[in-house]
């Protein structure tokens, strides 16, 4: 599986369309997350399944299209309107650069490392938050695991990522500690009252 993505589809390699990741819909997941929990804050991270290109219905939709971007923005507005239902400021973060699995040799790992792929992505994610500036800030996660642009190895000795290219818990805590404190920082109101 290539992973749950927000588009909430299959990825495409080529001509062909991947096996659909076995994942309960987010639209399913967040809100008795958002009841239970009543966040200050909520974070939206997204990762590699949004570099592919994707089968939607009949069609497809290809990263770098005004078709694909729109469909994008529909999910983030409707992730918002889930996470913001207390009112409270969404953290969009970036897509970092992405490892690829060892070895790869399926054309996967090109894909996941095409930095047109994450520039276009990227962009799509910098307009959303600049046409919400009330509610919604962007994080840019490349200073924990991409600095410089490059995927880093490790963190205090110990490996960012396993074989596959999916985060270890070492990364992963240090992404999280990293996620904490930029994100309450950003949802600190600005000196006009605004988030």
């Amino acid at each position: 599986s290539l992973g749950c993505n927000i588009i909430g589809s299959q990825a495409v390699i080529g001509e062909a369309h991947g096996p659909p990741a076995d994942c309960t819909p987010w639209q399913e997941l967040f809100p008795p997350i958002t009841d239970a929990f009543r966040p200050h804050v909520s974070v939206l991270m997204a990762g590699a399944g949004e570099v592919y290109d994707q089968y939607v219905g009949r069609r497809i939709l290809r990263v770098g299209t005004p078709e694909y971007a729109g469909a994008l923005r529909r999910r983030l507005d409707e992730a918002r309107r889930i996470l913001q239902q207390q009112d409270t400021p969404l953290v969009l973060t970036t897509i970092p650069c992405i490892a690829g699995p060892e070895g790869d040799t399926s054309g996967l790992g090109a894909i996941q490392r095409d930095p047109r792929r994450l520039y276009w992505l990227n962009q799509v994610w910098v307009q959303y938050a600049e046409a919400h500036p009330k509610d919604v800030r962007l994080l840019d996660i490349s200073p924990v695991l991409c600095p410089g642009g490059t995927a880093r190895p490790v963190i205090d000795g110990q490996p960012v990522r396993d074989a596959s290219g999916r985060l270890t818990e070492s990364g992963a805590k240090a992404l999280w500690a990293y996620l904490i404190e930029q994100s309450l920082r950003l949802a600190q109101p600005t000196a006009s009252g605004a988030r």
